[in-house]
C-alpha cells in the first residue's frame, strides 16, 4: 500500500495557503473573501501553480468555507484562460466561474456544469 504525500504551498508570506494529495491542489477559502465579483471567479496564486504544475498536479480544487460547497478545474484550465491580476498580493490567476465544476457527489464523481446565460 502506497503512502499518498502531502504538500504544503505557501505564499510570499509564507503563510500555508494550500495542500496536495499529489494528484489535486486543494485550497479551503471564504467566499467572501476570495470570490472575485467583478470576474465571477476563483484566484490562485501565480507561482503556486507553476509549482504545482511542476510537481505534476493535474486538478484545482477549491473548497468554499462559506457555502461548504466544492469546486473544481483542471489546472491546463487555469494556464489557458486565467485572467492575470496582481492587486498587492503577488501575481494571481482570475478563473472565471464557467471552467469550474461544483462537486455535487464526491464519492460517485457527480459534477454540476456552471452554466451562464448571458
Amino acid at each position: 500500500m502506497s503512502k499518498i504525500k502531502v504538500k504544503k504551498y505557501r505564499n510570499i508570506d509564507g503563510r500555508i495557503v494550500a495542500t496536495s494529495n499529489g494528484e489535486q491542489l486543494i485550497k479551503h477559502v471564504s467566499k467572501k473573501k476570495h470570490y472575485f465579483k467583478n470576474m465571477q471567479g476563483w484566484g490562485y496564486d501565480a507561482a503556486i501553480l507553476r509549482e504545482a504544475a511542476k510537481d505534476g498536479i493535474k486538478e484545482i480544487v477549491i473548497h468554499d468555507n462559506d457555502e461548504d460547497k466544492t469546486y473544481k478545474t483542471l489546472l491546463d484550465t487555469f494556464f489557458e484562460f486565467g485572467v492575470p491580476v496582481n492587486y498587492g498580493y503577488g501575481d494571481q490567476l482570475i478563473l472565471p466561474g464557467r471552467y469550474w465544476y461544483e462537486v455535487i457527489n464526491e464519492k460517485h464523481d457527480i459534477y454540476q456544469l456552471k452554466l451562464e446565460i448571458e
